[in-house]
């Protein structure tokens, strides 16, 4: 019996070491996914991207080796909340008893995701950078050099910050230096592993080591320096952090680089290898636009979250329907991130229950002219789908029920059960973006209702904002019942159901086979076939019927399915392609079309416009951004460059 127990035993060990093991993939498998190439002409110089990481407030680009800056390591630091590059480069020059060393050869520059890294051989001497944030308020650059000859070599190195700016101000640390702006209300650290001498004048400072350090045959030294961008408490805090990561930059780069593969590893899933191996490069795309985008706390803003992108100045803040969908996809990735965006927004909720429709580090800038469509209960549901925290929802779930009550309270202006965007000024223009669908055709013809004091609505009823709250309803009922609150449930149930009868008769047109908004009194329907129209699909709000109809409409070449499937209004339509979303394709909205005809059973279907948008969204399956939206007719892409929720969105549709 013994025998046979240990053949047994051998077995298993065996066949588990010849059973294939899943491939992973890591930080260094995608290289320069995107181009952040960038040497600064002026301070303004803000026409293209960069990196940073952790939420921090600046960042720094890689240097254009075509302009033959080789000792330069990299471009920075640009400073987000200024929208400036304070600093023009930093460089690296080394010498020995002969003089400066020779032209780098060799060289290499590569964008990973989470880290930079450059390279290049100069005379013998390998030369390899790589910077990381190791916190949102500091970043390490560490430099190893190894001698590759066989002689040992007596090196000197000169590290040197060159600024754009002549207002600077420096004071001289042990082993480092403060440099302060009239432009910035933090100061600039940068502190040092070795002794050093400091030379500074207006543009900049020279940082030379204090003596030669000797590199033996085959072996390598490290220069390593960090770089904090913060208040001087905040500074202070970071000190036993700084002082570990001088002494040990390769733990530093480690971590760096065991954070990144989990997020790697989180992003491409689970899925079938064949499904990896086809949109890898997407999937990580999307999440490096995210996680550039995040910003950690900064004055009003309380809690972190996503910039829509950090391109563009306009959106400096976090927006209530954006951070809903960011939320949603980084649920799979990093929940702390998705916990953070949610409560960044419900930070400023009103005692009445409206969340604003945007918010920025300026509180007095916020804008509460209207709110965004209602999915805040779809976003915490999905953190608790994948991370169980009941805490979580008991904390959020008093204030989703009051944001999910204000909407009838404030926005039912017949009191029908169907409820209308508005605006809490009377403009037409807020309602509108309450809807998120700023322009959109079926707006052309509304006018405003009064409802009461600081309260105003369309006079049409929404499709999708009733799916959306539709779709709240129930994911209330799930909190509800994981919370045991039962009676909360099936309350939640019972209007769920009544809402979605009113959805399916007043809203659906039978003759047309499609979804439309209504008129405040139900007696005609907006018809202008626009993407709201599959919102009860994703709501799963729809008849199995209407499904039908709704999916041979978007499979229409001449409506919907498009050189890139599913722009915002029909293609044969006279308003086709008339304004910013009068046409475009706006990946959120292919994402809640592809997520509904999946729930219907419609996978071959939605797998093919998700193939669609990959394969021609111009410049997205090669090293192209990731844009606001794209021209649906040639793949074209519009408007803003790394743009968060269609990262968030192709991330869903992926999974």
């Amino acid at each position: 019996m013994k025998k046979l127990w240990v053949l047994i035993f051998i077995f298993l060990i065996l066949t588990s070491c010849t059973r294939q093991k899943p491939y992973s993939y890591h930080q260094e498998d995608f290289p320069n996914l995107l181009d952040i190439t960038h040497t600064p002409d002026n301070m303004n110089d803000d026409s293209k991207f960069f990196f940073t990481d952790r939420g921090a407030w600046f960042g720094f680009a890689l240097p254009c080796l075509k302009e033959k800056l080789p000792e330069v390591l990299y471009s920075g630091p640009f400073i987000i909340s200024k929208r400036k590059w304070l600093g023009e480069s930093i460089k690296l020059v080394l010498s020995d008893d002969k003089g400066l060393l020779p032209a780098p050869k060799d060289e290499n520059i590569k964008y990973l995701p989470g880290r930079l890294n450059r390279s290049y051989m100069a005379d013998g001497v390998k030369v390899e950078s790589n910077l990381i944030f190791i916190s949102e308020s500091t970043a390490l650059l560490s430099v190893r050099i190894k001698n590759t000859g066989d002689e040992k070599r007596l090196l000197s190195s000169v590290l040197e910050q060159k600024m754009f700016t002549k207002s600077l101000e420096c004071d001289i640390l042990k082993n480092g230096i403060i440099v302060s702006f009239s432009q910035l209300s933090e100061n600039i650290y940068e502190q040092f592993d070795k002794n050093i001498n400091i030379k500074t004048d207006s543009s900049g400072f020279q940082v030379k080591s204090g003596k030669p350090f000797l590199v033996k045959s085959r072996q390598s030294v490290y220069i390593t320096f960090t770089i904090t961008i913060a208040a001087r408490e905040k500074w202070e805090n970071e000190q036993n952090l700084i002082a570990d990561a001088l002494k040990n930059p390769e733990k530093y780069l480690k971590r760096n680089k065991k954070l990144w593969n989990k997020y790697i590893g989180k992003t491409l899933g689970s899925l079938s290898e064949e499904r990896k191996q086809k949109y890898r490069d997407v999937a990580v795309k999307s999440l490096m636009t995210l996680m550039v985008n995040y910003r950690a706390p900064y004055k009003d803003l309380v809690h972190g979250g996503f910039f829509p992108s950090v391109m563009i100045n306009y959106f400096d803040g976090f927006w209530a329907w954006d951070s809903w969908k960011h939320s949603a996809a980084m649920a799979g990735i990093e929940p702390d991130m998705a916990k953070e965006q949610i409560r960044a927004m419900f930070d400023y909720q009103t005692k009445e229950g409206m969340v604003p429709d945007a918010i920025y580090t300026d509180k007095r800038l916020n804008n509460k002219r209207d709110t965004k469509p209602p999915l805040a209960g779809w976003a915490v549901w999905r953190i608790y789908e994948e991370e169980g925290d009941q805490k979580f929802l008991k904390e959020m779930y008093g204030k989703l029920v009051l944001y999910h009550n204000w909407w009838y309270k404030f926005r039912d202006h017949d009191q029908d059960g169907l409820c209308e965007y508005g605006s809490t000024d009377g403009t037409l223009t807020a309602a509108k973006w309450e809807s998120g669908m700023d322009d959109a055709v079926r707006f052309d013809k509304t006018k405003m209702l009064r409802n009461g004091p600081s309260s105003w609505s369309m006079d049409q009823e929404s499709v999708c904002l009733n799916s959306f709250l539709y779709a709240e309803k129930e994911y209330l009922s799930k909190i509800a019942g994981v919370l045991h609150i039962l009676k909360d449930q099936r309350k939640w149930d019972k209007e769920a159901d009544e809402l979605k009868i009113k959805i399916r008769k007043f809203m659906f047109d039978p003759n047309s086979g499609y979804f439309y908004d209504t008129s405040i009194d139900n007696t005609s329907l907006i018809k202008v076939m626009g993407s709201e129209g599959w919102a009860p699909l994703w709501a799963f709000a729809a008849t199995k019927k209407q499904a039908e109809s709704v999916k041979k409409i978007m499979a229409d070449t001449l409506k919907f399915f498009t050189y890139i499937p599913l722009p915002t209004v029909a293609a044969d339509g006279e308003q086709f392609m008339s304004g910013y979303w009068r046409g475009p394709v706006w990946l959120d909205q292919v994402y809640f079309g592809v997520s509904g005809l999946r729930k219907y059973g419609y996978k071959a279907f939605a797998d093919s416009i998700f193939d669609a948008v990959i394969n021609n969204c111009d410049g997205l399956a090669q090293d192209g951004t990731i844009r606001e939206n794209y021209d649906p007719r040639n793949g074209k892409g519009l408007k803003v460059h790394y743009f968060s929720w269609s990262a968030a969105s192709i991330l869903l549709m992926y999974w």
